[in-house]
């Protein structure tokens, strides 16, 4: 099915909704697309409030030793301490907890215990914090590679990045979504809907042409975009 065929069947069969539903997206800033319970996060700060409980009267003795866990060689970081710290963090808490990812992810598996996936729960974090340079560095570092290899890790990101209008971040990010193809998928859905979504805010040449190949790519494989992708694709076509 052509490009043209597809959005007709999708939007002209009711042109009078079609309208309206493309009307009513027109804003002057960055709306959040996701509520933070659908990105996990208010499960975390649950979680967060706990821990803090926890750890009241001797937060700061656990910053200070793991410091010193950081910096020393002979020290490992154990899968309870990074837990602990990524729940206890503030801002300036950052940079110790992107060096414990680090160190945590380069250790020798043998030596770590637990089976905890820490990716989409150190996104939250970032997310919660609203450090969306913090969070891409710590996602591009290659000694992180493989620990935020899952799909909603990578949605929470480009969520955080989308409400800081880092549209470019963006495109760098679904571009290794597409390279990893987690889950046998080339077009991870949720991610497509936050990409399509920057290619409307942005709103470029450039944009509108990267969102019509995705479209297309997307169409010729025989995927179907939810609604939501759908509606942005109608706003960038409309636009244009």
């Amino acid at each position: 099915m052509s490009l043209y065929n597809y959005l007709s069947k999708i939007f002209l069969s009711n042109s009078s909704r079609y309208t309206f539903g493309i009307r009513s997206f027109h804003t002057t800033h960055v709306q959040q697309l996701y509520a933070p319970s659908a990105l996990g996060i208010d499960g975390y700060l649950q979680t967060r409030k706990r821990i803090r409980e926890q750890f009241a009267n001797f937060s700061d003795k656990f910053r200070t030793k793991m410091l010193d866990f950081v910096s020393d060689s002979k020290n490992m970081i154990f899968t309870e301490d990074l837990k602990n710290m990524v729940h206890l963090a503030e801002p300036t808490d950052l940079e110790l907890v992107t060096n414990m990812i680090k160190k945590f992810n380069t250790q020798k598996t043998e030596f770590r215990f637990g089976s905890f996936i820490f990716g989409p729960v150190i996104m939250r974090m970032f997310h919660f914090l609203d450090a969306p340079n913090e969070a891409l560095k710590c996602f591009e570092d290659p000694d992180n590679n493989g620990f935020f290899d899952q799909l909603v890790s990578y949605q929470i990101l480009l969520d955080l990045l989308y409400n800081n209008e880092m549209f470019d971040e963006m495109y760098r990010v679904f571009e290794k979504v597409q390279e990893k193809q987690l889950n046998m998928t080339k077009f991870p859905k949720y991610p497509v809907v936050l990409i399509l979504a920057a290619c409307y805010k942005q709103n470029t040449p450039k944009s509108f042409e990267y969102a019509t190949k995705l479209w297309s790519d997307m169409i010729n494989v025989g995927i179907v975009p939810l609604r939501r992708a759908s509606t942005f694709f109608g706003g960038i076509m409309y636009n244009n």
